[in-house]
């Protein structure tokens, strides 16, 4: 368990070291010090372009420095300080040379955006919905700032003014020295990512969609553009020159970066790519590089949008690159650091770390900075000894390609039964479900730290927040939202909570037993918990899709063994999701980096896998959830193709079938399956953008062949 401490820590704590064969020379201090990087992409505009210089020669890690939680922001540099959040609750301050701990301020909750530093103060947000001010040499807060939800926005300090926002639907500018509430301007919905600036003007896209230009003076709109996103969100903006480039993603069209003359909101021009584009793009020397979620980091003309060139990694690429001269620094989630040369894409180096990172690196000082969600703040310097070797980028299709054929749905198509979005209080952001003895639907409400619970016939019954018989209360919130449940033979009830990295164990009446975890690689600890099972016997079954491997307990929570392991091999994971087990105890599990289907015995043996990334029957697109009837058959949540596939136990594709529409008549993406052994299949899914989050149970047609 970890302990979040509500007092400002001085600890000068030491931070890990790796020997390594080629010894990291960073540049001087006077280096660094000349090279302050003070906020999220470096500067108001967001563009990403760095004073540098970044590393010479071949990576060599210089330090790495281990939080108590994973690291989800950028972090930012200035008076000789490196300055970062994390999971855990925490700002950080650390020696950007040594890595040593100069102090650490105790946020309220999850220290989610990236912290700008200006005038001698650093500011953060939590999860908590407080932004703080804190001093930057003695980490002493100075004031704070309270909105409505999650500030995971990063705060953007322009002329002695800080422009925020939470879950509310405005944008604030603040007095960066006091706190005080300046203006705030109303967007219609919650702004999206974080503001940009440029001449005068804020730029900010919200989440309908819509992406506004705002008098930074006085808060008055001065444009606004609605996207064909309308059931979207926006990414960060960038202003480069006479236009301001955003993203539109996450909404039932196909996601777009855009490029807007800035000064009247008309559209210059847009590109839309057959895998989305994410959602911070960078800028510089008329080239707009942009990351997708199909791995290929695109460079396209600024002017036109025209593509340059592409270069391909092995899984996502979240983040925009740091651009330092004539090279991008660019983090992908298969772990990897890649220096690619910024006019040709040409690979110059790549850099393991130890886990998935969806955040941008920052070069200053000869020294390359980033954290990943292990909670691991890496210093990456250069050997000066050579360049590194060349790894070719795989192929891959052209933007405006047409995508691989789908997979034509069952002529004899499910039979929707009902469908709800909730309780009195609509589900956010469900997560992992289950049936219990009395056949009624559990379902992990994640957004709101809770679980709903459904007869049979949809009727909603109860919620439940885990506080009940003495537990703690549920937090599945965290780097996102997620969760799981499942019950024991004996009616035992056990609960995975990405959140607060744990299981919790209850009896049937819901009194607790016991917990385990915690953030932390070693066995019986857990980074991202995600997915649970549990056996006839008891044993309990636990996913982690950034370990990559799934953990076994017995009945009383003991360490039993570990399997998976990342990578693509027989027996290795990518990101395990959701999992569940077959007749015979072999656990199936959709592994969801590698879009494939893997099977293990109950002592961990690797038995099959199937699938491949595409679209054709058999082919998966983050495949996440995954259930199995009495006949054997495998139903598998397809999320990015948003249809559910069934196969035979030697995995023989059967049907597939799309998964409905939502109550409005979005089409309904699958996130979670249950089987209540009755030929009735539950499906917790939403609309593309997140919202709308619905139940729905179907009469499975039968026989199944």
């Amino acid at each position: 368990m970890l302990l979040i401490l509500l007092v400002v820590s001085l600890l000068a704590g030491l931070p890990h070291r790796v020997g390594l064969a080629q010894e990291a020379t960073p540049a001087s201090s006077s280096a660094a010090m000349s090279a302050d990087w003070p906020m999220y992409r470096g500067n108001p505009a967001r563009t990403g372009e760095m004073p540098g210089p970044g590393p010479v020669g071949q990576p060599a890690e210089l330090w790495r420095f281990e939080a108590d939680g994973g690291i989800g922001s950028t972090p930012a540099i200035a008076h000789e300080t490196l300055y970062v959040g994390s999971d855990d609750g925490h700002l950080y301050a650390l020696d950007p040379m040594t890595g040593a701990e100069r102090w650490r301020f105790a946020a309220g909750d999850v220290v989610a955006s990236s912290p700008a530093v200006a005038d001698g103060v650093v500011y953060a947000g939590a999860d908590d919905g407080t932004l703080y001010a804190v001093d930057a040499a003695s980490g002493e807060e100075r004031w704070h700032f309270a909105t409505e939800g999650v500030v995971s926005i990063a705060p953007l300090v322009v002329d002695g003014v800080l422009y925020t926002g939470g879950d509310e639907e405005s944008l604030y500018a603040l007095d960066a020295a006091t706190g005080e509430e300046q203006w705030r301007s109303s967007l219609g919905a919650p702004p999206a990512r974080s503001a940009a600036f440029a001449d005068g003007t804020a730029f900010v896209g919200s989440r309908d969609g819509a992406f506004h230009a705002i008098d930074a003076a006085t808060g008055t709109g001065l444009w606004r553009v609605q996207t064909d996103n309308v059931e979207g969100t926006m990414g960060t903006p960038v202003v480069a020159g006479d236009l301001v480039y955003t993203v539109a993603f996450n909404g039932p069209v196909p996601h777009a970066l855009y490029a807007f003359d800035a000064a009247t909101g008309e559209e210059r021009w847009r590109v839309q790519a057959p895998e989305e584009i994410l959602a911070t793009v960078g800028v510089a020397d008329g080239i707009v590089y942009a990351g997708s979620a199909a791995g290929v980091l695109f460079a396209l003309d600024a002017g036109t949008g025209v593509e340059r060139w592409r270069f391909t990694a092995d899984n996502e690429i979240d983040a925009a690159p740091a651009i330092v001269g004539g090279t991008l620094y660019v983090v992908s989630q298969d772990r990897n650091v890649y220096a690619l040369d910024a006019a040709s894409g040409a690979e110059q180096w790549r850099f393991p770390i130890e886990g998935a990172s969806s955040w941008g690196p920052v070069a200053s000082g000869g020294v390359l900075y980033l954290g990943d969600r292990v909670g691991i703040i890496y210093a990456i310097a250069g050997s000066a000894s050579g360049a590194g070797s060349h790894v070719p980028s795989a192929p891959s299709d052209p933007v405006g390609a047409t995508p691989a054929a789908g997979t034509p749905i069952a002529s004899q198509p499910l039979e929707l039964l009902w469908q709800t979005t909730g309780g009195p209080e609509a589900l956010f952001a469900p997560a992992g479900a289950a049936v219990d003895a009395d056949s009624n639907l559990w379902v992990i409400d994640a957004g709101n730290n809770r679980i709903q619970i459904f007869s049979s016939e949809g009727d909603f019954l109860e919620t439940w927040d885990g506080t009940e018989g003495g537990g703690e209360a549920f937090s599945f919130s965290g780097r996102g939202y997620d969760g799981d449940i499942a019950f024991g033979p004996d009616g035992t009830i056990v609960v995975v909570e990405t959140g607060s990295q744990r299981v919790q164990q209850f009896a049937p009446d819901r009194t607790v037993i016991g917990a385990w975890g915690g953030f932390g690689t070693d066995d019986g600890q857990f980074v991202g918990p995600l997915g649970v099972a549990v056996d006839a016997t008891g044993t309990i079954y636990v996913s982690d899709d950034e370990r990559s491997d799934i953990q076994a307990f017995d009945a009383e929570g003991n360490f039993l063994i570990a399997f998976g392991g990342r990578g693509s091999g027989e027996g290795e994971l990518s990101e395990p999701a959701y999992l569940t087990l077959d007749g015979q105890g072999n656990v199936l599990v959709p592994d969801w980096g590698n879009n494939r289907l893997v099977t293990f015995g109950s002592d961990g043996r690797f038995l099959s896998a199937w699938g491949g990334p595409g679209a054709d029957p058999g082919e998966f697109s983050s495949p996440v959830d995954v259930a199995v009837d009495e006949a054997g058959h495998v139903y598998v949540a397809d999320l990015n193709n948003g249809r559910i596939q069934v196969f035979a136990a030697d995995g023989s594709f059967l049907v597939a079938w799309d998964a409905g529409t939502t109550p409005s008549g979005s089409d309904n993406v699958p996130y979670a399956l249950a089987l209540d052994g009755e030929g009735h299949l539950y499906v917790i899914g939403a609309a593309a953008d997140d919202t709308e989050a619905t139940v729905q149970k179907f009469r499975l047609p039968a026989p199944l062949t």
